[in-house]
C-alpha cells in the first residue's frame, strides 16, 4: 500500500493515546511533538477525520510492584528539562484545549480493543486505516499498533506526533512499529494534503 492510499481522508480514523500533561512534561521531543500534533489536529478537522482520545490510566499488571519498577527504569533515561520547558507546557495546554476530540475514553487495560465501548467506536467508524499519535511510543503506541494490525486494521503511526522519555527508546520503538504498521511523519501529510 502506497502513501497516497494510506492518506485518503475517507479511509482514516485517528486515535490519540495518553494526551496528558504529566506525560508530556517528561518526553524528550516537546517542540517537534507540538508542531506535529497541532498540524495533524487542524488537518484532521479540515478533512473531517474523527479523533478518538483514549487515556490509559492505572494499567493493571499481574504484579503492580514490578510494573511500577519497570516504569521507573524507563524514566531514568529522560532528557533534562530545557529552558523552554514552561513555554512548551503552555503551548501543550493551548493546543489540547483548542482541539476537541470526537470521542473520549478511559481504560485501565493496555489492549484498547478489550474495552467494548472503544471497540464499538472503532468498528462503527468503518475505517480500516487507523492513524495513531500520543504517548508513549515505546509502550502504548507500540502495543496498540500490534493489536490493531493483528485485528485486521492498517495502523499508521505519525512518528513526530508521538514521543517517549528518551530518543534511543523512541527510535528503537519506531523500528519495531514498522514491522506491524506504517510509520510516517507530519511532513508526509503536509506534502500530500497541502500541495
Amino acid at each position: 500500500m502506497n502513501i497516497d492510499e494510506l492518506t485518503k481522508p475517507e479511509n482514516i480514523l485517528h486515535i490519540s493515546l495518553n494526551i496528558d500533561k504529566s506525560i508530556f512534561e517528561n518526553i524528550f521531543s516537546k517542540m517537534e511533538f507540538l508542531g506535529a500534533y497541532e498540524y495533524i489536529l487542524g488537518a484532521f478537522k479540515r478533512h473531517n477525520i474523527q479523533t478518538i482520545n483514549i487515556s490509559m490510566n492505572g494499567i493493571r499488571y499481574f504484579s503492580n510492584e514490578y510494573g511500577h519498577e519497570k516504569n521507573l527504569r524507563r524514566k531514568r533515561n529522560m532528557a533534562p528539562a530545557s529552558p523552554q520547558h514552561e513555554e512548551f507546557m503552555r503551548q501543550f495546554t493551548e493546543i489540547t484545549e483548542r482541539f476537541e476530540p470526537t470521542l473520549k475514553y478511559k481504560t485501565d487495560k493496555i489492549d484498547i480493543l478489550t474495552e467494548p465501548e472503544i471497540l464499538k467506536a472503532i468498528t462503527s467508524s468503518k475505517k480500516n486505516i487507523i492513524m495513531i499519535s500520543g504517548f508513549t511510543t515505546d509502550v502504548e503506541i507500540l502495543i496498540t499498533t500490534n493489536i490493531l494490525y493483528h485485528s485486521g486494521f492498517i495502523p499508521v503511526v505519525i512518528s513526530d506526533a508521538t514521543s517517549t522519555y528518551s530518543e534511543r527508546m523512541f527510535f528503537t520503538a519506531l523500528e519495531f512499529i514498522s514491522m506491524s504498521g506504517e510509520v510516517i511523519d507530519s511532513r508526509d501529510l503536509i506534502k500530500i494534503w497541502e500541495y
